[in-house]
């Protein structure tokens, strides 16, 4: 790490991260060269206090591990860091001299045994109480401490270093929202936990969230129905912990339905925004949807020769999107209602209940 760079050489490979993040290593060794160090870590603490090292320079393997598994909670400066203000850079000397802590544990297995004397820290970002990404550069012990210029040229990076994360923060959300659906204006995108606790992942959410009766936010969390709140804790558990989703239709108003999916967490915001919340949180897709009138669902019918059992059964789960409370509206065993909607659905070419769902919704616009 003989090499030295210039500024404007070093803000270049920052933001070349935003398009290509498989260049943050190569990225991170100009940083370290630039400020003066010659070994780095850029830290990812989830909600949890759990840590990631998510890329590093001139580290011990078993070290980091060891940091990561075991003391990064224990870490004497994590708690002021904390409190330190996004996009700046500081000299840990300041924070907290290594004389204070040099006879602990912690300082012989972390800082002796993995040669770590001094180090200058920067939080990149911070989602208050969901997950924060910092950069250290650090010097070993032959390197000496840190000084003032290098502090200041760590500062110099700072605002391109939060710009770059939150720009290509938004680009893989935008990835993620256009990737899922063509009707993508018209859907809520969230990370959420176990508790409802979410992160919404587009401009304009609350807008959309007011359209939907039956959903509302307190302290951070998405309240619902109690039959849409308990399955939806049970749905996003399944898929933080095994990694399956699932996809369901829940009736809201007498004209309205929701489209709920709920998948594991996406590899699309494998980045230092989100991936704190990787293994704590799933994706939350709803899809708001008006019910299709009766004379619609009358001419959808027609147009794909449902006989008139299947019409009726059609008509009835329009209006109720539950298929066992449509086969009682309609006078027959939910068996046969089942059998009857397995029909319905390749007679229409529909993959699920939801998409047929839509489908109504689409015809019933267009006035087939």
């Amino acid at each position: 790490m003989g090499r030295e760079y210039q500024f404007s050489d070093v803000v270049s490979s920052i933001y070349e991260t935003i398009y290509f993040p498989e260049t943050w290593q190569a990225c991170l060794e100009k940083i370290t060269a630039f400020v003066g160090g010659d070994k780095a870590l850029v830290l990812l603490i989830g909600e949890n206090q759990g840590t990631a090292i998510a890329c590093s320079i001139n580290h011990s393997s078993d070290v980091a591990a060891l940091y990561a598994n075991h003391y990064g909670a224990q870490d004497p400066r994590r708690e002021l860091a904390s409190f330190l203000p996004v996009g700046e850079a500081h000299h840990v000397q300041k924070m907290l001299a290594n004389e204070t802590f040099n006879q602990s544990d912690y300082f012989q297995d972390i800082h002796v045994a993995g040669d770590i004397l001094d180090s200058v820290h920067g939080i990149i970002n911070r989602v208050p109480g969901f997950a924060q990404s910092s950069i250290s550069i650090q010097r070993s012990f032959k390197k000496g401490f840190f000084e003032k210029e290098h502090e200041r040229r760590m500062q110099l990076l700072m605002p391109h270093l939060v710009n770059a994360v939150s720009l290509a923060a938004d680009l893989s959300a935008q990835t993620l929202i256009q990737s899922s659906s063509q009707n993508a204006g018209n859907k809520l995108f969230f990370l959420v936990n176990t508790d409802l606790r979410f992160v919404p992942l587009q401009e304009g959410w609350e807008e959309l969230l007011a359209q939907i009766d039956g959903l509302r936010i307190q302290n951070g969390c998405l309240l619902a129905e109690s039959g849409l709140e308990d399955r939806l804790k049970k749905v996003v558990s399944r898929a933080i912990s095994i990694g399956i989703g699932e996809r369901f239709l829940y009736p809201l108003a007498n004209t309205e339905y929701c489209e709920v999916q709920v998948s594991p967490f996406p590899e699309e915001l494998a980045n230092f925004q989100f991936i704190g919340m990787r293994g704590q949180y799933a994706l939350l897709t709803i899809d708001l949807h008006r019910k299709p009138s009766q004379r619609g669902v009358q001419i959808f019918a027609s147009s794909f020769g449902l006989t008139q059992k299947e019409s009726d059964l059609l008509a009835e789960f329009s209006r109720k999107s539950i298929l066992r409370e449509a086969a009682v509206n309609v006078g027959i065993a939910y068996e046969t209602a089942r059998w009857h909607m397995k029909t319905i659905l390749h007679k229409t070419n529909s993959l699920n209940q939801a998409d047929l769902l839509a489908r109504l919704a689409r015809a019933d616009f267009m006035k087939l």
